[in-house]
Formats: C-alpha cells, structure tokens, sequence
C-alpha cells in the first residue's frame, strides 16, 4: 500500500517509536502524581520533559502545557470553556469540523461567530480581519493550514492583528504541526492545540494545549476529576495543567510523543525535502493532467506556494545544509514559515466525473490509499466551491518516493483514458 493519506494519520510513525512505547510499558509504566514508586516518579519526569520538549519546540515561553487526547477534544475544551453567553469568536473560512461542531452548539448559548472569507484558491487575507470585530469579539481562532487546500494561513499577520486590537489568537495547528517549526512567540498565538499523530509522527491519542497561566484562568474545565493534587477539595484546581488534566493521562502516548519529536527535530530539514519535493512532483503532474483531462488543482499552485520545481538544485530558497547545522536559532528556523505557503497536502477536483471513482481505482489497481469527500471540513469546501461534491486528497510523508508519485499520476492518466 501506498499511503498518501498521511493528512489523516501519518504512517510510518517515526522509527524510534515502536522501541519507547515499549520500554514505558516494559519500565515505567505506572501513574504519575498518585504513587511513592520509583517507577512513579520516572513517569513524572518523562512527562516533565515532554512538556519542556513541547515548549521549546514551539517558542512558547512562560507557557504551560496541557495534555488532551487530541485537537479536536483541545478545541472543544478551549471554545466551550473560554465562551461565555453573548461572546462572540472570528474564524476562518476553512475550518475543520472540530471548530464548527462546537460552534454550531455554542450558538444555543447565544454565543456567534463572524468568518473570515477565503477565495477559492483557500487564501486568506489578514486586512480583512478589523471588520468584523465586534465590541464582544473575544477571540480570533484559524487552522494553521486547510486540511482540504493544503494552504497555510498568514499566522504573523492575523497575529498582528490580534495584537493591535488586544483579542487572543488560538490557532489550530493539526495540519502543520511538525511539517514546519511554529513558533508562539514569534507569530503572536495565544493559544496552539496540537495533535501527534499527524505530522509529528507520534502515537494516536496523544494531543496538546499550549497556553499561558493567565489565558488558563480565563477557561473552564471539560472534564472535572481526581488530579492527584489538592485531593482534600471538591474543586478542580486552579494552578495549570492540574485544572485541565483530570483522571490518567496517556503516559504511553506521551513518551511517544517525546520519542517521535525527538527524532523528527534530527530528522526534520531531509523529511521536509522529500515532503515537498513529492509535492512537486505531484502538482506538476496534475497540471499537465489538466490539460488534457477533466482534472483540477485546489489551492495554491507552485509558485504561489513558495515551492520551486527543481528542489534539488534551488531548495525552495533555503539553505538547508546551514539550517540544519544552525536548526536551534530562531531566525533560522523562521524563514521557512515566511517561505512555504503550502503543506504536503493537494487536493483535486473535477466537473465532470464522481472524483470518487477515481479514488476506488487508486485504491483497487494500485494499492494508493487517499481520502475523498468533505474531509470533514464542509465550510472549507465552500469556501474553495468544492461543495457538495468533495474533492480528493492526495497528503504525502517522509517515507514515500518520486517513483510512488509517477505511478499514481500514471493511473490517473489511464483512468482518464479509459473514460
């Protein structure tokens, strides 16, 4: 099978980290902050680490970090117990269901939402943003990127933004978390909610909540429980993450989650390469297949993208080989998200013919895993006027080749050819 559904869930996870799972389980595993085994107390540290890990891989100082299951339980802890009767929050036009699904509940309790609109190529522009704040606007929330488009928002500036009219910005970063290095501090997030089993090549069920102490006063529990600490009262504790964090946490997934970002930071700049050299290749196929065939690219194209065709010899404008030695310093590791607008995600789309059929030959003549519909983002696909048809997602990993890319594009010819 060839897995260009890696925006789902990546697969293969990171090679170290079927050997951490199982050193946790075979060593450590017993609960933290309940316990005098020495065992406990590994398991505290290992949690410890990860969330310094967490921390300093996303610039996030005096932050905290607060463990979920994933983004969209973080989402829904962070709208739910942020909101209060009559707020109002603005978003993009390229939400996932994991912001509009809470949104859409949250409007029973007479909280409302302003969007902000996305062309069909899925950008999106920050200047639009002022507009649409209301006196009880009390957050600006967006995806990093579009999970449909593969396009990556302008963070900075809708940062700025946030900044100069005192709103928070959350942004959710399931998409490009790990593609490209996010740094909070840098590009004005208030709030980041992460999941590791995308582009971190971490575990399922393991996810993230990277917020300050004071933006946590602000948020209520979803889930009220034992902590382990303050156990002699009956409320939740106020200090971070104690508040957010009740009943066993995902050790397991936490110490493959550490494991999985410690290899991806080693990793990253020749994982990145062949990311979007595949990426390439992919839509300078697709366009040429447009040509001819009933086929369109969504989203941005390569040179909108900050992609250049050739990407061993230009390397889309970056040095690698010195950004990798110096990978550590900030200003190094900002220029790929001034760089690249777009992840390894490219979705297609046609008037003509059920775009899922083209999916089932993928899958049933070449053993090509993608994803097709609404990618659970019908606000996103109406936005780039896929909707109700859908389109087909193509996401690639580190583990895929050039060649992988060139049999596919191959079977789409033929499956155009035989219509």
């Amino acid at each position: 099978m060839i897995n260009f559904d890696q925006a789902s869930s990546s697969f293969p996870k990171a090679p170290n980290l079927p050997e951490a799972v199982a050193e946790f389980i075979r060593t450590g595993a017993s609960n933290i902050n309940r316990g005098s085994l020495n065992i406990s107390y590994e398991a505290s540290q290992l949690v410890y680490k990860t969330r310094e890990y967490l921390l300093d891989y996303f610039g996030a100082k005096n932050k905290q970090v607060v463990f979920t299951k994933n983004v969209t339980e973080s989402l829904n802890l962070i709208l739910k117990g942020y909101l209060k009767n009559g707020d109002h929050i603005i978003i993009s036009g390229l939400e996932h269901n994991a912001v509009m699904r809470p949104l859409k509940a949250l409007e029973k309790s007479n909280i409302s939402y302003s969007i902000i609109p996305s062309d069909e190529q899925g950008s999106i522009n920050a200047d639009c943003i002022p507009a649409l704040i209301k006196p009880d606007t009390k957050a600006i929330l967006t995806t990093a990127a579009s999970n449909v488009a593969g396009n990556i928002l302008p963070l900075r500036q809708i940062g700025k933004v946030a900044r100069l009219n005192h709103i928070p910005y959350f942004v959710d970063a399931a998409q490009l978390a790990g593609f490209l290095p996010l740094n909070m501090d840098v590009l004005g997030i208030d709030l980041l909610a992460i999941t590791g089993h995308k582009s971190l090549l971490g575990p399922h069920g393991i996810g993230a909540v990277i917020l300050s102490d004071e933006m946590g006063k602000k948020i209520e529990p979803l889930i009220y429980g034992g902590t382990g600490s303050v156990s002699d009262k009956f409320d939740m504790p106020e200090s971070l993450p104690d508040k957010f964090e009740a009943g066993t946490q995902n050790l397991i997934g936490i110490a493959g989650l550490l494991a999985s970002m410690r290899w991806l930071k080693e990793n990253h700049i020749q994982v990145l390469k062949n990311e979007i050299a595949l990426t390439n290749r992919f839509i300078t196929g697709i366009n040429e297949l447009s040509l001819k065939y009933p086929i369109k690219l969504i989203g941005l194209n390569l040179e909108q993208s900050g992609y250049l065709i050739d990407i061993e010899e230009v390397e889309c404008g970056l040095n690698f080989e010195n950004l990798k030695k110096n990978y550590h310093l900030l200003e190094d590791r900002e220029l790929l998200i001034e760089k690249i607008h777009r992840t390894p995600v490219v979705s297609v789309y046609s008037d003509e013919i059920d775009i899922a059929s083209l999916s089932f030959y993928l899958e049933s003549e070449g053993k090509i895993a993608t994803r097709v519909g609404m990618q659970c983002s019908p606000l996103a696909h109406t936005s780039l006027k896929t909707f109700p048809n859908g389109t087909l997602r193509f996401s690639f990993g580190y583990n895929e080749t050039i060649k992988d890319v060139d049999y596919c594009l191959k079977l789409i010819k033929e499956f155009f050819s035989e219509e």
